[in-house]
């Protein structure tokens, strides 16, 4: 079982490229920080560093390892972020009011709260669409905006990250499913187009009406239908020969990785949304909100893979 502190001072070492500025790092004598690699090379059965008198480099071996490594302190710490600080215990049962808009609501908390509700059984959620606000107060507020085109600093600080745009098709649609990127990257065809302009004119478009402002006035008459609901949307889409979707990438992950629908190679860069999490005063600052924070970001970006989940039915919002 490979030991916290060694691992520590592997990757210390491996970032700094000296035995002793790592050991200055972590507390330790270089002599320390000699013995716990050389152990650890042991262990492993493998030279992982190449030493000189001045530095020491990443072995072959090294380098394979640090991909692991990386991946075990990036999960032990995101462990330690899932459990409450000492003294949170005394606080409970607690209740987080979120307002979310349409797609973070389907498509991103679900997730978020299915992973947090597993390890703080304390903690509860109500959760509301933040377009039919009632006067509510809410501890924080989840959403998505166009980028800026100027820099809006105090908006920035609340930015989790990003939400991709895609253009898709249906299986049954023989116009376009020659040119659709599989799960891989690879284009299985010919790529006929690399614009949403250049979707086949036979094809009329379905779009998530977040982007109804960004389609320049050829397009506009080729849509067949727009909607606040992806689900809607995406319902149109897989039972269509002849319809392609643009559809906020988050929103249609899991009809993707099961082949029900094709993502065609269309770059869609002004279609990029930021989103935003924007706490409130009086809970910006608690332990709550920083795992909040962290665990919607892990799974915009996608690194909450490796965990198990599931969402609520499809369309439905999740509920205290």
């Amino acid at each position: 079982m490979l030991e916290d502190l060694r691992l520590k001072v592997f990757l210390a070492v491996a970032r700094t490229g000296n035995f002793t500025r790592a050991g200055s790092l972590l507390g330790l004598g270089q002599s320390s920080v000699s013995q716990h690699i050389a152990a650890l090379e042991k262990k492993l059965g493998v030279t992982l560093f190449n030493r000189s008198r001045t530095e020491v480099s990443l072995s072959p071996e090294g380098m394979t390892f640090l991909e692991y490594a990386e991946r075990l302190e990036y999960w032990y710490d995101a462990a330690l972020r899932m459990f409450p600080e000492e003294g949170d215990a005394l606080s409970f049962p607690r209740k987080v009011t979120i307002a979310a808009d349409s797609v973070t609501l389907s498509y991103l908390l679900p997730g978020a709260i299915s992973l947090i509700r597993g390890v703080r059984k304390n903690l509860s959620f109500r959760v509301m669409d933040s377009s039919l606000s009632d006067g509510t107060a809410y501890d924080a507020v989840l959403g998505t905006r166009k980028v800026p085109e100027s820099l809006d600093f105090e908006g920035e600080k609340n930015v989790i990250g990003t939400m991709d745009a895609v253009a898709v098709c249906s299986p049954l649609n023989t116009s376009l499913r020659g040119a659709a990127v599989s799960a891989d990257g690879n284009v299985s065809g010919p790529v006929p187009f690399s614009s949403i302009a250049g979707i086949h004119v036979s094809n009329s478009l379905a779009v998530w009406d977040g982007y109804s402002g960004l389609l320049t006035p050829d397009l506009l008459p080729r849509v067949g239908v727009m909607s606040p609901s992806a689900e809607t949307l995406k319902r149109v889409v897989l039972r269509s020969p002849d319809t392609a979707a643009i559809l906020p990438l988050m929103s249609v992950r899991d009809e993707l990785s099961k082949g029900e629908l094709l993502r065609l190679p269309v770059s869609l860069p002004l279609f990029t949304f930021e989103v935003y999490f924007t706490p409130s005063s009086s809970f910006e600052g608690k332990s709550d909100c920083a795992l909040l924070r962290s665990v919607l970001s892990d799974l915009l970006h996608d690194k909450c893979t490796a965990l198990e989940y599931s969402f609520p039915g499809e369309g439905n919002s999740p509920s205290e």
